[in-house]
């Protein structure tokens, strides 16, 4: 991608940038906030891999995004996309590689820099816009449902699978452990995530579980905005919920899953000032169960 002042005019149109998944989509966000704070009247095209349809309404009212459009095929360029494409100035990849990089990248950017990197940007471009701007904002378009002394709990990453390393979420034990000291501690603990993930049952305490992930995606978001803070990984919907202008309260629960990840070991939390992390060295499990109940009282009781 050339992104180059000098070689692009007026009337520009813009087609990208990664839809391959939830996570990449919304951190792509600042790709498009570069190009809409040095080019205000562009054009923008967003594609979203058909795969991930249900996260469509992400997007809705967007005032970076002009055009949004569903990928042919589960993913990539079909024929309808590069047809769209070629109308297109600047084309982003929508899978593209990691950039070289010494020492391997989550030790030197965050994922949104080397998303903003894989789309073929530099850093120095990347410094040409105030960071308040390219922070990846979500539009809250809809009503939001409030749920008190309710914790939103998303345990899983990768739809429940694990890493070929390291997991990117906790064992099921640790979770069922977190989840009977919240309900001890008062509160309500609603589990969101993939049908696929593994489910808590809150122990013995009836009442105030409740095991939501067979609702739609865009419900559980929803929900999830209502409750007093969300826990949860460095997945697609973590991302996604930090993103979200309410700046929701926010704990993530971060691994060093990632091959050679050394340094930095925050790199994949969400952009949200109101997100705090803690990370397990080799594993989740590795996380205090009593730090992250003494962050939830610090956030809800002040």
């Amino acid at each position: 991608m050339d992104c180059n002042r000098d070689n692009i005019k007026t009337g520009l149109r813009v087609f990208g940038v990664r839809g391959s998944q939830i996570g990449d989509a919304v951190s792509a966000l600042c790709v498009y906030a570069y190009v809409r704070h040095h080019y205000p009247d562009a054009y923008t095209i967003w594609q979203l891999a058909r795969k991930h349809v249900h996260a469509t309404p992400l997007f809705y009212n967007h005032d970076l995004i002009n055009q949004l459009t569903i990928s042919d095929g589960d993913e990539g360029y079909g024929p309808r996309d590069i047809a769209l494409a070629k109308t297109c100035q600047v084309r982003f990849p929508l899978m593209p590689e990691h950039p070289e990089c010494a020492g391997g990248w989550p030790n030197r950017f965050s994922f949104y820099q080397e998303t903003f990197r894989m789309a073929g940007l530099s850093m120095e471009q990347w410094k040409t816009v105030p960071e308040n701007f390219l922070c990846p904002r979500l539009v809250q378009w809809f009503p939001v449902e409030r749920f008190p002394k309710t914790i939103a709990y998303w345990p899983c990453a990768a739809y429940g699978a694990t890493q070929i390393r390291r997991s990117r979420h906790a064992t099921r034990a640790w979770a069922e452990s977190l989840v009977v000291r919240l309900l001890r501690e008062g509160y309500n603990v609603i589990q969101f995530g993939h049908p696929n993930d593994h489910a808590e049952t809150g122990g013995t305490l009836e009442g105030c579980y409740a095991d939501v992930r067979e609702e739609p995606f865009m419900e559980q978001i929803k929900r999830s905005l209502g409750c007093d803070v969300i826990i949860g990984t460095d997945s697609g919907a973590g991302i996604a919920l930090g993103a979200y202008e309410s700046n929701p309260n926010q704990i993530s629960l971060l691994t060093d899953h990632y091959p050679g990840h050394i340094t930095n070991l925050t790199a994949f939390e969400p952009w949200n000032p109101n997100n705090r992390s803690f990370v397990g060295v080799g594993s989740a499990d590795n996380i205090s169960v009593d730090d992250v109940v003494k962050m939830v009282n610090n956030m809800i009781k002040g």
